[in-house]
């Protein structure tokens, strides 16, 4: 779910995150059985998607008349029954005439340490008479973050 204000010249959002359907995901297993006799252990590889919430403010300068720029920041916070995240992140996009835009975004946690994304994209209107807000670019955040582990089951 989220939540976005857009003013003439900064925009607020917040994102919340909440896992519908499917949570848990098996990838596999591991089977153990160099033991003595007829011993074995076996490891079921488990990823779980984490809640979270993340917020964002974000302040536009226009550079010329086609070409604009836009810097944001904010924190985020996932949690996990295993693991919590609480970290911030920045953004920095430059865009010309709203059709081309350039995005680079680091974000940084106690657990991930620093992570650095970019993103080129092309928007190709389909309408005839647009308006700005047709234009207006979406802001995707990082991956939510996943939970994993390795459930073990034995015969001993």
């Amino acid at each position: 779910m989220r939540l976005e204000w857009f003013g003439n010249y900064i925009d607020a959002r917040v994102n919340f995150y909440i896992p519908v359907g499917r949570q848990k995901y098996y990838s596999g297993e591991k089977i153990y059985n160099h033991y003595i006799g007829d011993y074995r252990a076996t490891c079921y590889d488990e990823q779980r998607l984490n809640k979270g919430i993340n917020m964002e403010i974000a302040k536009k300068f226009f550079l010329r008349n086609y070409l604009t720029a836009e810097g944001a920041f904010g924190p985020y916070y996932y949690f996990s029954k295993r693991e919590q995240y609480l970290g911030g992140e920045g953004r920095i996009e430059i865009s010309y005439n709203s059709f081309l835009s350039v995005q680079v975004k680091c974000c940084y946690d106690s657990v991930n340490r620093v992570q650095i994304q970019s993103q080129l994209c092309v928007t190709i209107p389909f309408a005839s008479g647009y308006t700005g807000k047709i234009l207006q670019s979406v802001q995707r955040n990082h991956p939510i973050f996943i939970e994993k582990c390795c459930n073990y089951t034995w015969n001993w």
